[in-house]
This record gives C-alpha cells, sequence and structure tokens, in this order.
C-alpha cells in the first residue's frame, strides 16, 4: 500500500497497549489479597485461646434403651494452696563462709626466641637456573642472593631473599613472589645469626 510521506499526520497510530498495564494491576491486586488473607489468618489463628487439648474426647450419644448409664460425678477442681517461697540459705552461708586467699606466683612469660625470616624462591643444580630466578626476582624489585650448597646428592644453588625483620614485610614479600607464580619457602632464622 503506497503511503504519502508528504502529509505526516495521515497515518493512524495506534494505541499503546493498555492490556499490560491492566495485567499488571490485577496481579498486583491478587497478590495484595492473598498476603492480607494470610495476615488475617495468622492474627485469628493467634487469637483463639489454647483450649490445652488438640482433640477434645466426645462419647457416644447413642443411649441403648434398657441400659442405663452411670452417672459420672463432676468433682470441682481442688485448689492448692500458694506456694510459699523456699528459703534460701546461701545467703547466709556466704556471709559465714571464710575463703581462704593463697598467694599466687607472678607469671613471668618466657623469653620469646625473635626470629628473622628468610625466604628460599628455589634451589637448582645449575647457577645460570638459579641466576635466572634472581633476575626474575630483581624485577619485582627485590635483592636476591644465590648461595652454593654442597650435600650428598651433590651441588645446589639456592636463591634466597631476605632476612625480613618483620612478619608482614615478608608476607608482602610472598604476595609478590605469588603474583608472578614463584612459591617461595619461608624459613625462621633466630635473630643474630
Amino acid at each position: 500500500m503506497p503511503r504519502d510521506l508528504t502529509k505526516p499526520g495521515t497515518t493512524k497510530r495506534q494505541p499503546d497497549r493498555p492490556e499490560r498495564k491492566d495485567a499488571t494491576r490485577r496481579l498486583f491486586i491478587v497478590v495484595a489479597l492473598v498476603a492480607s488473607a494470610f495476615t488475617c489468618g495468622l492474627y485469628y489463628l493467634s487469637s483463639i485461646p489454647d483450649t490445652g487439648s488438640a482433640r477434645p474426647d466426645r462419647q457416644s450419644s447413642v443411649t441403648r434403651p434398657g441400659v442405663k448409664t452411670p452417672a459420672t460425678k463432676t468433682t470441682p477442681p481442688t485448689r492448692t494452696a500458694p506456694r510459699e517461697p523456699d528459703d534460701y540459705e546461701f545467703y547466709t552461708l556466704l556471709r559465714e563462709t571464710e575463703i581462704e586467699n593463697t598467694p599466687v606466683d607472678a607469671y613471668t612469660p618466657k623469653t620469646k626466641v625473635k626470629y628473622d625470616y628468610l625466604l628460599q624462591t628455589g634451589s637448582f643444580r645449575n647457577k645460570t637456573d638459579a641466576e635466572r630466578q634472581k633476575a626474575n626476582i630483581a624485577f619485582l624489585g627485590m635483592r636476591a642472593v644465590v648461595k652454593r650448597t654442597t650435600t650428598d646428592s651433590g651441588i645446589w644453588y639456592r636463591v634466597q631473599v631476605g632476612p625480613f625483620t618483620s612478619r608482614s614485610k615478608m608476607n608482602s614479600a610472598v604476595d609478590k613472589m605469588v603474583s608472578v607464580s614463584i612459591q617461595p619457602l619461608v624459613r625462621k632464622i633466630p635473630k643474630g645469626k
């Protein structure tokens, strides 16, 4: 169908869809009604006094002709005398009891051995591998040392960083190394060594 583009007002606009708004409004009303009915039901249940038993006992109301049912005696509930408060003896016992005060020796804390922390980042058979590890650590802004050690299995080159005087400094160095996939070994060294 051809359109006339020179006259902009010739086409009819379709009205917005009010059906969707009506459906949302209906849903809101239904939810509000269900919630208020639930609240009223809870209020009603809480206002009912408790009878003490869930199901009252029912006796059959059918009587047989010629059979007499025994009359039940109703006894009024017996009233018990209000309880007198118990005599508590601990008030007098506390006043009369003597407590022995034994002197306790003052606690003397053990002298703590203070440690420095050393990080070993690797142990290599080749010195070139150890130097490469040392260079990677230098890129992180830390100073590493390569130490040569001899064991039963041969010569090893250990790459070590530190010593660190506090645990927090050591932890920050460990975090930097872990960020570049180096898993260091933490060694405690007594101070002064």
